[in-house]
């Protein structure tokens, strides 16, 4: 019941359509993404394709937003653009981060989504999709510091939620 976008993974990435960008199983960052943008770029990239985790679409957007959460609510929602030309928003690959508001529904949605999975709380990663914010990924090791924000404590708010759920689990 969350709305994602699409995702393919190994052989069946290149059903997601072109441009297709493909994402490490594991990444950190925006480092390790690749735009691959024609069937004939997939073709002699195949082996890569194929070691690499997962395939999305590379839907046109300007911005994503990263919706820190616990199960009480929003802690802060990231507003990340692109910059230079790069697809990427995440700072170390030139885009630009700040506190923002997030489209409507998309704090929703990623509380929903961390209901979905159990997880005490968590960054999700959102865009919007034809005015709807649908999830693009679920950070399992959410970045806490942002350069571009150094007074935003995530960190703080996570741990006492992941404290607070262990202590229920007991």
């Amino acid at each position: 019941g969350v709305p994602t976008v699409e995702t393919c993974k190994g052989d069946n990435m290149l059903a997601c359509g072109f441009p297709l960008i493909v994402k490490p199983r594991v990444g950190w960052g925006g480092m390790g993404l690749r735009l691959i943008k024609t069937r004939e770029e997939a073709d002699l990239e195949r082996d890569l394709v194929r070691a690499e985790g997962i395939g999305q679409p590379c839907i046109a957007h300007e911005s994503t937003w990263t919706i820190a959460a616990t199960r009480d609510g929003e802690i802060a929602t990231l507003e990340k653009r692109s910059g230079n030309e790069d697809f990427r928003t995440n700072e170390a690959c030139g885009g630009t981060v700040r506190l923002g508001s997030p489209p409507k529904g998309a704090v929703d949605l990623a509380l929903l989504t961390l209901e979905s999975l159990g997880m005490a709380t968590g960054t999700v990663d959102v865009m919007e999709v034809m005015g709807n914010p649908q999830v693009l990924e679920i950070n399992s090791a959410p970045r806490i510091r942002y350069q571009a924000v150094p007074d935003l404590d995530l960190a703080g708010p996570m741990v006492a939620a992941v404290k607070r759920w262990m202590e229920g689990k007991s």
